[in-house]
């Protein structure tokens, strides 16, 4: 195994396992003169990978859990400090107490006399104030978790995104887009797509991705769901060339327009203006739309940095 091979491996499970040196060394093996990964490696790395995600998963619960009983116990507070001032109770009761408090507080004295601590609790003013209150703290109880499920959601619809995230870079990958050398820029590019993705609706199916828009199926012209992998390279293909001698079905682009065929752009020349910071190079090159154009734009650009260097 090369050095800088043995670097990268190191560096992905220091970040995403949080392995130290040593742990990382165990997973490798001397033979002869090189280091290699041990046989049973990929099981000892499956293993810890699963303990990593159910950590994630106990935390995520726990979060949640404490989340609606904070939501709940923050809304119904707030719904009885709201009756108190309502009716004019000073009281520090909570929950029944409170009720039967203000019961008490608002029975006429008349009444109080004439009626035990069992009578009271059938007479129809106790009755009717029972129900209104029990009503409130109902109606609480539901936007405490109507609350608390638009949370969840919202924390499911980012965890799947981070996975389509992740798959969209490997597709990206596959194709061989022409991005720039610069990394920042190449990242700003890569934004692009993403952004476009935050479009759509993901939800998964096993290990399938169903994809919607505006709340149905994403179809091609004749109602046939359009794959991950399709979505991507149409949406890539709006954006980027592919190298040199590389098809990719669905780009968005003419054939031989996507894949730049010699002479393409030998005619082609930038002479607007060029980006002053990596902000503006994203915005001017999401606006060009000749392929031919955008490279010439690349060219010019990389080639004033180089003259700075």
């Amino acid at each position: 195994m090369k050095a800088e091979e043995k670097k990268i491996i190191t560096a992905f499970l220091e970040k995403t396992l949080n392995y130290s040196a040593d742990k990382v060394a165990s997973i490798f093996v001397k033979k002869e003169d090189e280091e290699e990964l041990k046989p049973e490696a990929l099981d000892e790395l499956l293993t810890a990978d699963a303990t990593r995600v159910q950590a994630f998963k106990d935390k995520e619960k726990t979060m949640f859990d404490n989340g609606y009983k904070k939501a709940q116990g923050e809304v119904l507070s707030k719904r009885e400090n709201e009756l108190k001032a309502r009716l004019g109770i000073d009281s520090d009761k909570v929950g029944d107490e409170l009720i039967d408090e203000i019961i008490a507080a608002k029975t006429p004295a008349a009444a109080k006399g004439a009626l035990d601590d069992e009578k009271v609790k059938t007479h129809p003013v106790f009755l009717n104030r029972e129900k209104e209150l029990l009503k409130q703290i109902k109606d609480t109880e539901t936007a405490g978790e109507t609350k608390l499920k638009e949370f969840q959601d919202g924390v499911a619809k980012e965890k799947i995104f981070s996975d389509v995230a992740a798959k969209a870079n490997t597709v990206l990958e596959t194709l061989k887009p022409i991005l720039s050398k610069d990394p920042v820029k190449a990242a700003n590019q890569k934004k692009l797509l993403m952004d476009e993705l935050q479009g759509f609706t993901f939800e998964k199916n096993g290990d399938d991705l169903v994809i919607l828009k505006d709340g149905k199926r994403h179809e091609d012209q004749h109602g046939k769901p359009i794959s991950f992998d399709t979505l991507v390279k149409e949406t890539a293909g709006k954006y980027w060339d592919f190298e040199q001698g590389e098809e990719h079905e669905g780009s968005g682009a003419e054939k031989g327009q996507g894949t730049n065929p010699a002479g393409a752009a030998a005619g082609s020349k930038w002479t607007g203006k060029l980006p002053n910071s990596d902000e503006e190079y994203t915005e001017m090159f999401s606006k060009i739309t000749d392929v031919n154009q955008r490279i010439a734009f690349n060219k010019a650009v990389e080639a004033r940095d180089a003259a700075k260097q």
